[in-house]
């Protein structure tokens, strides 16, 4: 159900009860508060919603919205909330990251100014017990080689207008991909800033990507970009390359011993065929990715 809303952006969280998430959410909340920002909050979870929370979104009343099913993945939990959508601009925030707010807002604003229908802003990566945190910052001449490590769904977003006929794959594990992919596909023109607009985390225990028993997903979204590439540019299908060799890699690496092998088949076949298709551009490409993954894992 949608509410007349006069705000700049809608960012649409998917949340469990873990009590760890509930507190971070109610943290953006109140980063938002004042902010012409309405809060989805797709409440995955057939329990009680925490106190804790309710009380932070008693502090931002009509700015926060919640909505409660139990769709046991992501993808769903951000259709559900993609419904409530009512602002010209929509991005996809995780519950266990830190957005900056003023700084998305701000990226919007020139983008709107620019006439692009979707942004990509810089971000700083903190992963669990290291004492230091990376910066990754986009080049605003070539938006889509640097989005290549870091494809991330949450350093974008998106006017309404070019999603509201999408949906998110009922996967547990890279359905954000491949809803990137499918909105850049329908994207004209994509603003780049520089400045840092979120804090993504990685190696917390609670993460989807350490579940097990979800990797076998990974096979159809790799099989769903792949056959998206048909009506993409030369620019984004790089872009999507990159996200197949990672997914390919991540379901090799951790995945059981029936998917490791179906994936390495479907790896090795996609990248003879794009060395054939584009004398080694786009497959080089893609080799490098994975030699450069090798890599981290050997030195790490």
């Amino acid at each position: 159900m949608q509410f007349q809303d006069d705000n700049l952006l809608t960012a649409i969280i998917p949340l469990t009860s873990d009590s760890d998430r509930v507190h971070n959410v109610c943290g953006i909340l109140d980063a938002c508060k004042n902010l012409p920002i309405t809060v989805v909050l797709a409440f995955d979870s057939q329990d009680q919603v925490p106190r804790l929370l309710v009380d932070a979104i008693d502090r931002r009343s009509a700015t926060t919205l919640l909505t409660q099913g139990f769709w046991k993945n992501p993808g769903e939990s951000r259709n559900a909330g993609l419904l409530m959508v009512s602002t010209k601009w929509v991005t996809f925030w995780d519950s266990d990251d830190i957005p900056y707010p003023t700084a998305v807002l701000e990226m919007i604003k020139q983008s709107e100014a620019e006439i692009a229908d979707s942004c990509i802003g810089g971000f700083e990566l903190e992963v669990e017990n290291q004492l230091t945190t990376k910066i990754f910052t986009p080049v605003k001449e070539n938006w889509a080689n640097s989005a290549l490590i870091y494809p991330g769904l949450w350093r974008f977003a998106f006017r309404k207008s070019i999603i509201q006929d999408k949906k998110f794959s009922k996967y547990s594990m890279g359905e954000d991909q491949e809803f990137l992919a499918r909105v850049l596909a329908s994207s004209k023109k994509v603003f780049v800033t520089e400045n840092l607009i979120y804090k993504y985390r990685t190696g917390g225990s609670g993460q989807l990507t350490k579940r097990y028993n979800d990797f076998s997903e990974l096979l159809n979204v790799f099989d769903n970009l792949y056959h998206l590439e048909k009506a993409l540019t030369t620019q984004v299908i790089r872009l999507t390359g990159v996200m197949k060799a990672k997914i390919a890699l991540t379901a090799i690496k951790n995945g059981s011993q029936a998917v490791k092998l179906k994936m390495f088949v479907k790896l090795f076949g996609r990248l003879l065929h794009y060395r054939a298709l584009s004398s080694g551009e786009i497959g080089n490409g893609l080799f490098i990715s994975i030699q450069i993954r090798f890599k981290r894992g050997r030195s790490g």
